[in-house]
């Protein structure tokens, strides 16, 4: 679960901002709290604020810094990521540190570098103990001091990771592309949360279509329920030669089936993404077919099939949120929606809601939204401490502060003293007056 997530000299962040789980004075709504042997963490939270706030910049920080850990530096474009309203932000170092809990245990892990040159600077993984906290490894440049407990055969191979370590390559990006004789080293534990747990969706992500590729009846029962209009999912079978793409994209997915099925396994099956469209392919009798999601709805007279790419905004963004309402109920997700809102009825936003926190009732899991939707705040549905703002300025760039900062009252209407700028996070306008205008008469 996510505890604290910091960022510093980033996109529109300019000096250390910190973003927190940990629960505040509410006792409302306990089924929104999970309850360790050491803290109290929120199961869920909502980021409001003006458009160029900031709040989109927050998740793209996750994401920027999961990109770094998993794929490396040199997956990432770091240029004009930095502050740019300070001319010295470039001469300054960009800074990321994630605290989350792991098995009862909380960890610490972050880095620091330049965006000019991808320059690691500083690298650290700590357990944050109760009295005092271990580090694990802690990195200056490119020296590194660890405590980690491996085999005798991994500390030979952890020296000559170390000795080749790279100025541009975070510690552990490294640890995370080598095979490790025992798959329960606490660093393995880290990336696998980075790599498994920490799931986050833009507006025009789609990752998870492929997700309706089975169990169809499961999702049917859920499109219902949404009355999006949808009555079947089903799949149109046909060669892959047949498909209207161009010939040289076509020749690089068969190169690419071709590697990764084997002469022995020639039931591999590869779900692949072309542009709004989804294709299950595989091999049949050597010949290379696809299956093509095809959804149905009910007509005047039979039912009509849709293609993916042919369904409406709302229903698009709708059918990439729902497989993670079942991915919450069995596993401890941490899910971040930028816009949850775009294109969806309110009234299904509501619903979504009810039923992701009914989902992960029994699980560790969370959910971090940026919303602009003024009326989910009430206090009859959320707590005060789930509430965040996102507020920008010149010299400090972006703001998060939390609704626990004000003095609020259980029975306030919050979603209009929010809207009356109570709280700040929303637009200032100013009123253009007919005489403000100069005509040429």
């Amino acid at each position: 679960m996510l505890i604290k997530f910091t960022v510093e000299n980033f996109l529109s962040f300019n000096g250390k901002k910190e973003f927190s789980m940990i629960t505040g004075k509410s006792r409302s709504h306990t089924s929104h709290v999970y309850n360790s042997s050491n803290l109290s963490l929120l199961k869920s939270s909502y980021i409001y604020g003006a458009n160029a706030s900031g709040k989109t910049n927050f998740i793209k920080s996750l994401n920027f810094a999961k990109k770094c850990i998993l794929n490396g530096m040199a997956s990432v474009n770091t240029l004009e990521k930095n502050y740019k309203l300070d001319e010295d932000s470039l001469n300054r170092p960009t800074q990321f540190e994630f605290e989350i809990l792991i098995e009862d245990k909380i960890y610490a892990y972050g880095f620091s570098f330049f965006l000019k040159t991808k320059e690691i600077l500083e690298e650290w993984l700590v357990e944050v103990g109760k009295k005092e906290d271990i580090n694990i490894f802690t990195r200056n440049k490119n020296v590194v001091k660890n405590t980690l407990n491996l085999t005798d055969t991994d500390k030979v191979r952890l020296n000559v990771y170390l000795d080749d370590l790279e100025s541009n390559s975070l510690l552990l990006e490294t640890l995370n592309k080598k095979k490790w004789e025992k798959d329960d080293y606490e660093f393995l534990k880290i990336l696998k949360w980075f790599a498994e747990n920490l799931i986050i969706i833009f507006p025009n992500t789609t990752n998870y279509v492929i997700e309706y590729f089975e169990n169809t009846d499961n999702w049917v029962e859920y499109l219902k329920v949404f009355d999006i209009g949808i009555t079947e999912i089903c799949f149109g079978e046909r060669e892959f030669e047949e498909l209207p793409i161009p010939k040289e994209l076509k020749s690089k997915i068969s190169n690419d089936m071709a590697t990764l099925v084997s002469d022995k396994d020639d039931t591999k099956k590869v779900v692949i993404g072309l542009g709004d469209n989804f294709l299950n392919l595989y091999l049949d009798d050597n010949k290379l077919k696809a299956k093509e999601i095809i959804f149905k709805h009910k007509g005047l007279e039979k039912e009509v099939e849709f293609k993916f790419y042919e369904e409406s905004d709302g229903t698009k963004r709708l059918l990439e949120l729902l497989p993670l309402l079942e991915k919450v109920k069995c596993h401890n997700q941490t899910i971040l929606i930028d816009e949850l809102e775009r294109s969806l009825h309110p009234v299904l936003v509501k619903e979504f809601l009810r039923r992701f926190y009914k989902n992960m009732e029994k699980t560790n899991s969370q959910l971090i939204i940026t919303t602009h939707e003024s009326r989910l705040l009430d206090l009859d549905t959320i707590r005060r401490d789930e509430v965040w703002f996102a507020e920008n300025t010149i010299e400090e760039g972006t703001n998060l502060y939390s609704l626990e900062e004000f003095k609020t009252r259980f029975d306030l209407k919050l979603d209009k003293a929010y809207l009356l700028g109570r709280y700040g996070g929303i637009p200032q306008i100013k009123t253009l007056f007919e005489e403000d205008i100069e005509c040429d008469n």
